[in-house]
């Protein structure tokens, strides 16, 4: 940018005001000129000494590692395996969990214990939610199709969406962490509950609903257990297959993962979803549009947060395919 030496003083005054070198608190306003600048994270280049990377699925940070759930097999139609990569914040490979399961869908991290949503190939074969920690027989095979699982740390109790039919089609399944007999509860919450991601700050497990084309996110109350949309439908039809979903509460965001269609790439993006203190959303903007190829985005499946930090695991598609099952990352603005 040219710069008329007049105006010095002037923009010296803007760069304090805008707070440049120093982080900040209280409540999230982005600037409307920032830009994200997508990197890889990993790909099968960097690791392909340790690991090969397959489906990439959901995510979780637990504060100190990203679980990275990894498919061999795309349509999850045969009996190959898959697992749960552990990674450190510098991309390096750190451990894989559950090597004897097939057909994981995503994981959850409480404490010591690692959830996944999965098929058990060395037990009974049934699909359910284990306990990869210390067993890789699921702790609950009453679902019909498991899909996601998400955890409500301040109250210990694990909640897993249902899309198939049965008792809990299209519902949340919540069970007291270490109590698998019987649910707690279970919410209806419509079509095709997807991921989830947990608020502490507003006590919300916020879900996606794959199939829903408007008021595609619906919030839980962690204590009430009522369930109500966080997007209402006066934001009109901008959801296109979401799944991967994950929050940054400090700051009353919420990021969404538009799968998009089978090509997976020009239709598929990431939303950013504001909302304020009573849990309402106020703004939906295209944070990441896979129109673009610098936004790195191909079939995006997971989402994950790391303080500033999004991480987003690419599935498989047709324009931007030199992406294709690898995690890139974006720092978010502050």
């Amino acid at each position: 940018m040219r710069i008329n030496f007049s105006n010095l003083f002037l923009l010296s005054i803007l760069l304090v005001l805008n707070g440049c070198g120093g982080g900040g608190g209280g409540s999230s306003s982005s600037s409307s000129t920032y830009t994200a600048s997508p990197s890889v994270f990993i790909n099968s280049s960097t690791i392909s000494n340790v690991v090969s990377l397959g489906y990439l699925r959901q995510m979780f940070f637990d504060g100190t590692y990203l679980y990275v759930v990894n498919s061999t097999d795309a349509d999850q139609t045969t009996s190959s395996g898959g697992k749960i990569y552990k990674f450190n914040t510098s991309g390096a490979y750190v451990a894989s969990i559950g090597a004897s399961i097939k057909w994981p869908f995503s994981v959850a991290v409480y404490s010591s214990n690692v959830f996944a949503v999965a098929t058990d190939t060395a037990g009974s074969g049934s699909t359910g939610l284990i306990n990869l920690s210390s067993s890789t027989t699921p702790v609950v095979t009453a679902l019909s199709s498991p899909y996601g699982v998400g955890i409500d740390s301040t109250n210990g109790r694990v909640y897993v969406s249902d899309v198939g039919g049965g008792t809990y089609a299209n519902s949340v399944v919540i069970y007291t962490i270490g109590s698998y007999g019987a649910p707690l509860t279970f919410v209806s919450i419509g079509s095709s509950p997807s991921g989830m991601a947990y608020d502490s700050s507003l006590g919300y497990m916020y879900v996606t609903r794959q199939s829903a084309t408007s008021a595609g996110v619906y919030k839980i109350n962690t204590s009430t257990y009522a369930a109500s949309a966080l997007v209402s439908t006066s934001f009109g039809s901008i959801f296109n297959n979401p799944t991967g979903i994950a929050v940054r509460s400090a700051y009353k965001e919420v990021y969404v993962a538009n799968t998009g269609t089978s090509a997976g790439d020009t239709d598929s993006s990431i939303l950013k979803i504001t909302y304020d203190s009573s849990g309402t959303a106020t703004a939906v903007t295209t944070f990441l549009s896979g129109t673009s190829t610098s936004s790195m985005l191909c079939g995006p499946v997971g989402l994950a947060i790391n303080g500033n930090v999004l991480y987003i695991s690419n599935g498989t598609c047709t324009t931007n395919s030199a992406y294709a099952k690898s995690v890139i990352k974006v720092t978010l603005d502050v």
